[in-house]
C-alpha cells in the first residue's frame, strides 16, 4: 500500500486533470470535451477492473479463484483509462457521449485481454505501456474515426474544428501536469533501482522532446509554435516507456526523447494535412497518431535493442532475474 499509493495518485491526477485539461483545446467543444474526459476515465476504471477479472481467469489462473483487487488493480485501471482516452483525442467532436461510452467499454475488453496475454502469457517487457496504452489507443481511435463522417470533418464548413488562444492556454495547464507526472506513470508498477531508471530516463526523455519539438518548430515554421511543443512533451514519455528500466545511459534517453519531439513535430505541422488531405482521408482531432502511435512503435523497437543489450549493461545478473523472470 505505502509503495504504490502515491504513484497511484500522481496517475490519478495525470489521467483527470492532465489529460481532462488537454482535451479542452477545441474552442466549440471544451466544456463537452472534459466532461467526457471525466466520465470516461471513470467508467473506463470500473470496465477494467472488472474484465481484467475475466481475462485472468481465462488466461492465467482459471475460474476456481476470486479476483484479486488491490492498489496495482487500481494502477492498471488507471492505465487503461489513459487508452481509452487517447482513443477519444482521435475522435474529439465527432461523436456523442453514448457512442463513446459504448467505444470505451469496447476498448476496455479488448485491452485487457491483450495486456493480460502480453504481460502475464509471454512477459513482454513493457513497463510504461508504450505498445499497450499508447500504441493500442492511439489505433483503436484511428480506427473507430473512420466511422465518424471523417471527410464531413476534414471539410469543416463551420470552423468549429480548432482552437482560439483561451482554449488552448487551458490545454497547455494539461500538459503541464502530463509533464510533472508522467515519470510516475511509467515508474509506477517498477522497483527498486529499476524504478529510479525509469524515473530519470523519462525526465530526460520528456526534457528533450519538449526542446526538440519547440525547435522543429522554429525551422520548419520560422517561429514557435506553441502547440507543437503541447504535442511534442508528451512524445518523449511515451518513446522511453517500454525500454525505460533497462536503458542505463542517460545521454541514450536524450536521444529518444529528441528523436520523438521532432516526428511530433513535422507531424503536427506537416504530415497531419497530407493524411488528411491524401488519399487516407484520416481525420485525427488531437494528432494522437504522431504523438502517441509512431513514437509508441518506434519506442517498441528501442526496447528490442535495449534488451539484446542489457547483458552488456547489467553487471549483477540478480538485476536482469528480475526484471525477467
Amino acid at each position: 500500500m505505502e509503495r504504490y499509493y502515491p504513484m497511484w495518485m500522481d496517475i490519478h491526477a495525470l489521467v483527470f486533470i492532465g489529460f481532462g485539461f488537454l482535451m479542452c483545446f477545441l474552442k466549440t467543444h471544451s466544456w463537452s470535451s472534459i466532461g467526457f474526459n471525466y466520465l470516461v476515465a471513470a467508467w473506463a476504471i470500473q470496465c477494467c477492473v472488472l474484465f481484467e477479472g475475466f481475462w485472468r481467469c481465462v488466461i492465467v489462473t482459471g475460474f476456481d479463484e476470486k479476483i484479486d483487487i488491490t492498489i496495482v488493480s487500481l494502477i492498471r485501471a488507471e492505465f487503461c483509462a489513459g487508452a481509452c482516452l487517447i482513443t477519444l483525442g482521435a475522435l474529439l467532436g465527432k461523436c456523442t457521449f453514448p457512442q463513446m461510452m459504448l467505444i470505451c467499454t469496447i476498448e476496455s475488453f479488448f485491452f485487457t485481454m491483450n495486456s493480460t496475454l502480453l504481460f502475464d502469457f509471454w512477459h513482454v517487457l513493457d513497463n510504461g505501456g508504450c505498445m499497450t496504452i499508447h500504441v493500442f489507443g492511439c489505433y483503436f481511435g484511428l480506427a473507430a474515426s473512420a466511422f465518424f463522417k471523417p471527410l464531413k470533418a476534414i471539410r469543416d464548413k463551420n470552423n468549429r474544428i480548432g482552437g482560439t488562444h483561451k482554449s488552448r492556454l487551458i490545454a497547455m495547464i494539461g500538459t503541464c501536469f502530463l509533464f510533472v507526472f508522467w515519470p510516475s506513470f511509467n515508474c509506477s508498477l517498477a522497483y527498486g533501482m529499476a524504478q529510479q531508471r525509469v524515473a530519470l530516463n523519462t525526465v530526460f526523455a520528456v526534457t528533450a522532446s519538449t526542446l526538440a519539438g519547440a525547435y522543429t518548430s522554429r525551422v520548419l515554421n520560422g517561429k514557435l509554435e506553441m502547440e507543437v511543443v503541447l504535442n511534442a512533451t508528451l512524445a518523449g514519455g511515451i518513446i522511453i516507456a517500454a525500454g525505460c528500466d533497462i536503458i542505463v545511459n542517460p545521454g541514450l534517453a536524450m536521444i529518444c526523447g529528441a528523436i520523438s519531439g521532432v516526428i511530433a513535430g513535422i507531424g503536427f505541422l506537416r504530415m497531419n494535412n497530407f493524411l488528411k488531405e491524401g488519399g487516407m482521408h484520416l481525420h485525427d482531432t488531437r494528432g494522437v497518431h504522431f504523438v502517441h502511435g509512431v513514437p509508441g512503435i518506434f519506442g517498441a523497437f528501442i526496447a528490442i535493442i535495449a534488451v539484446a543489450c542489457a547483458n552488456y549493461n547489467f553487471e549483477n545478473d540478480t538485476q536482469l532475474h528480475a526484471m525477467f523472470p
